[in-house]
């Protein structure tokens, strides 16, 4: 079972996916509750039905979950479900902000220059 999950592990980075060691641990084993991924910047992922797309990281002041004036980095994230545009959504990140789509949700763990770690609910 090791084997599976180290060519797991070596697909997902080829691809310039982050998956946590715990989500990989056994190939066999079933989909983790929840695990973290990281999106490199000018990039996208594929997770099931959808691709998740990051990019324009900057800095900026935005508005925290309690409506108060934060600065820091943000994010765009386009998301894209397979088969069904009318679900797509285009957003604007930061971290600590949840999000859903397809029956996930998904929580902005960070954000850096390189990348921005969504955590897979």
């Amino acid at each position: 079972m090791k084997t599976r999950a180290t060519i797991l592990a070596l697909a997902l980075a080829l691809a310039g996916v982050t998956v946590a060691p715990a989500a990989i641990a056994d190939a066999s084993a079933p989909a983790q509750a929840a695990h973290v991924i990281t999106i490199s910047t000018n990039s996208q992922v594929t997770l099931d039905d959808l691709r998740i797309a990051a990019f324009n990281v900057r800095e900026e002041t935005y508005k925290d979950d309690k409506g108060a004036d934060a600065k820091g980095l943000t994010a765009a994230l386009h998301v894209f479900v397979r088969d069904d545009a009318a679900k797509n959504q285009k957003l604007r990140v930061h971290a600590g902000q949840t999000f859903s789509a397809s029956g996930k949700t998904f929580e902005v763990v960070s954000i850096e220059k390189t990348g921005v770690k969504l955590q897979v609910k």
